[in-house]
């Protein structure tokens, strides 16, 4: 039964269509002789008078040809296959002066010989005994010269002929009904046949929708236009598949070098004037009216350098700039650039900040007490000059392939001075910082030195925050 199925599933999708087609007709067909024999049933009574007369017409057909008339051989093989009927009960065939020329069981219809007279042309009648036989008198005409030949008389069991209608019913009744049920299910099958795979390619198609490139179709595919489309679709979803995980991989590749991109340029740009760039910004130019500039220089580092390898020199100055990095992020300090063993720093640029001051104080104070730590663990003697000033900068990238942010203005220069003019081991701070920061750190006055450029200025030193 599989192997008839599978069979029949191969088929075209328009040979499908054909057949259910074809069963349905078969089931109105069926559902007809339903009905026929339904109505059959309503009027056995008018069927069998029916029958009667169209049996006594066949008896006057097959005795019509009047040559042959008053023979009897002929007679008896004319009338064989009416008298073989369930229903026969007896025939009598008279001439046209009313001899009998042909009897087969009579019995039934000898009364009635002598109660009737000869039926005129073209005349048929009917008379019923006790509801159970049917008497039919049929005239014989000459199909030459339309002569009156004779006439049959006919005696048919209206009980044997209901129940061979009753007989006749139950076998349509049955027919239609299996008929029915039998399309009924061969229409069931093709539509499910039909159906199952186009309903599973659209659930599989929504999740794929969803992005789930996972689903397969996982049902037979038969060699037909359904197959095709299953194989197809499978196939897509392979291929679909392999370019996107080929995609992912690609991707994951391009955000990997693109984080290292980023972070190369964090590592050589503030982070949001990085951002800036990123956007396509071409010209960053900005000017800060306060900010805090922080100078810091290693004493005699030059002729430390003198006595190390390369590699040492290196080493050490990584290491020294990574602590004052550090400490430069603790206080959300920015680191401006290396000269070296200089180092230079801003507070308030290019995150702009009402407190740039006191965190250029903290990030000084806490720079000379790394590098003593430092100094003990390395077992050094390393000194290091701070310099700080405050006031109005621009700021901004320069270069095109080597990118840089620095700063510029008169703040920068005054700031360099403190540094160069201050001594190891401490922070030199401009009047304009110390006025700043008088309320919170205590400082030591200098007093006044002469500043290139700017001439006498009054300076001091930063000692501490004021306790409580």
């Amino acid at each position: 039964m599989t192997s008839r199925f599978s069979v029949i599933a191969s088929w075209s999708i328009s040979a499908q269509i054909s057949a259910l087609i074809l069963l349905f007709i078969v089931a109105l067909t069926a559902l007809n002789v339903i009905a026929s024999a339904l109505q059959q049933k309503e009027s056995g009574d008018e069927f069998v008078l029916q029958e009667t007369q169209a049996i006594g017409k066949l008896a006057a057909a097959g005795s019509a040809g009047g040559v042959a008339f008053n023979d009897r051989e002929f007679l008896a093989k004319s009338m064989q296959g009416i008298e073989q009927l369930s229903n026969f009960e007896g025939i009598i065939i008279r001439n046209a002066t009313g001899d009998s020329i042909y009897t087969k069981t009579p019995s039934m219809l000898l009364p009635f010989v002598r109660t009737y007279t000869n039926t005129q042309p073209d005349t048929l009648l009917h008379v019923f005994l006790n509801g159970d036989i049917a008497i039919a008198t049929v005239p014989i005409i000459a199909v030459v010269n339309q002569e009156r030949l004779g006439e049959v008389m006919l005696a048919l069991n209206t009980r044997a002929t209901q129940e061979s209608i009753n007989r006749s019913r139950s076998v349509l009744l049955f027919i239609g009904v299996l008929g029915a049920f039998i399309s009924s299910l061969g229409a069931f099958y093709f539509a499910r046949r039909l159906a199952k795979p186009i309903i599973a390619l659209y659930s599989v198609a929504q999740r794929v929708g969803a992005g789930d490139l996972t689903q397969r179709l996982h049902i037979r595919a038969f060699d037909n236009e359904v197959g095709g489309l299953i194989n197809a679709f499978n196939g897509m979803m392979d291929n679909l598949q392999s370019a996107n995980e080929e995609l992912l991989y690609s991707n994951q590749a391009l955000d990997a070098e693109r984080h290292r991109s980023e972070q190369l340029l964090l590592n050589m740009l503030p982070a949001p004037i990085a951002e800036r760039m990123k956007h396509g910004e071409k010209l960053i130019a900005d000017t800060y009216q306060s900010v805090t500039v922080i100078f810091i220089d290693i004493v005699g580092f030059t002729t430390l350098a003198a006595r190390m390898s390369a590699e040492e020199l290196v080493q050490m100055l990584n290491e020294i700039f990574t602590v004052f990095d550090n400490v430069l992020r603790k206080h959300n300090v920015e680191k401006i650039k290396t000269i070296g063993d200089g180092y230079m720093a801003v507070s308030g640029a290019p995150q702009r900040s009402d407190e740039h001051a006191e965190c250029a104080a903290y990030t000084a104070l806490e720079l000379l007490q790394t590098m003593k730590t430092f100094n003990e663990e390395k077992a050094l003697s390393l000194q290091i000059r701070i310099g700080l000033h405050a006031g109005t900068v621009v700021a901004g990238v320069i270069g095109q392939h080597k990118f840089a942010y620095d700063l510029w203005g008169d703040t920068v220069n005054v700031a360099s001075r403190m540094e160069s003019h201050g001594e190891p081991g401490k922070i030199h701070c401009s009047e304009v910082v110390q006025g700043l920061l008088e309320k919170t750190f205590t400082f030591e006055e200098r007093g006044s030195i002469d500043i290139k450029g700017r001439g006498m200025m009054k300076t001091y030193f930063l000692l501490g925050k004021k306790t409580a």
